[in-house]
Parts: C-alpha cells; sequence; structure tokens
C-alpha cells in the first residue's frame, strides 16, 4: 500500500513507475543488492492476499517490457562454475537464493495469470525472445543440478 500511495502518478499508475524504475536499477546496481531488490519484488508478490493494490502491481509486472530483461540477465550473472564454491559456502548459498528468487518471480507473475490469456501468451512470448533467459538457466542448470540435494 505504501509503494501505491509513496509514488504519485496522475492516472493510478503508480506499481507501473515502480516496476519501471526496478528494471533500470537492476543493471547497475551491484550484484548483490540487485539480488535483494529481486527478493523485495519476490516478498511483494507473495504478500498479495495482504495487499489490495496487488492487481495493479501483477498487471504492472506483467506489462514490463524493460523489467524481463533485466530481471533474466541477473539470471545470466548468478555465480556458477569455478566461481562457485561447495554447497554451504557462502557464495554457493547466494547464487543458488538468487536463482531460486528469480524464477520464482518469473513463475508467481506467470502463473497469476489465466491459462492461455492474452497477458499469459504475450509475456511467454516475449520471454522466449530473451536470450538472457535462456542462457540463464544453462548458466544456473549445469552448476546447481550437480548437486545432489538440490536434484532431490
Amino acid at each position: 500500500p505504501s509503494i501505491a500511495k509513496g509514488i504519485p502518478q496522475k492516472d493510478g499508475s503508480s506499481f507501473n513507475h515502480f516496476v519501471e524504475k526496478t528494471a533500470t536499477i537492476l543493471p547497475l546496481a551491484p550484484l548483490p543488492e540487485a539480488f535483494h531488490v529481486v527478493s523485495i519484488m519476490s516478498f511483494l508478490h507473495d504478500g498479495y492476499p495482504t495487499i489490495p493494490e496487488y492487481p495493479q502491481y501483477n498487471r504492472a509486472l506483467m506489462r514490463s517490457k524493460a523489467f524481463w530483461p533485466a530481471l533474466f540477465a541477473l539470471l545470466c550473472k548468478v555465480p556458477s562454475g569455478s566461481a562457485v564454491d561447495t554447497p554451504g559456502s557462502k557464495s554457493f548459498e547466494t547464487g543458488r537464493i538468487a536463482a531460486g528468487n528469480i524464477i520464482d518471480l518469473a513463475t508467481l507473475v506467470l502463473s497469476s495469470t489465466t491459462p492461455y490469456s492474452p497477458q499469459s501468451e504475450s509475456l511467454m512470448q516475449q520471454w522466449a525472445s530473451l536470450s538472457d533467459l535462456w542462457e540463464g538457466l544453462d548458466n544456473v542448470l549445469r552448476t546447481y543440478a550437480s548437486i545432489p540435494s538440490i536434484t532431490s
């Protein structure tokens, strides 16, 4: 509710403004801070039953053309390969949590649309065209899929 009130927009599009500003911040922020921003975006989405403005937030996420490329570009930056220490290390856990938050936020937004609605189709088409999504998933899967505790 504070975000909805805190960004005055005459047309009531404060969440559009919030999502677009977030999209501009993600590529510029150092990785730890960018990963925290994704966590906040995910927590806002998770808290939807208590946020009356939730449909506006979700709609802003679904319609954003700038947010998804910025989000999936972060997926490419999740530590992987030799940059990841063993399970339990700080770099491993940071990468695992970051990748999880990015993928969770994307799937939460997609699952909140009506199956096969024009919004979900448009969103899936946008995602399918983003090479960073596919590179990011390859990046994350190579490292994390080899860990038995994660794959189980």
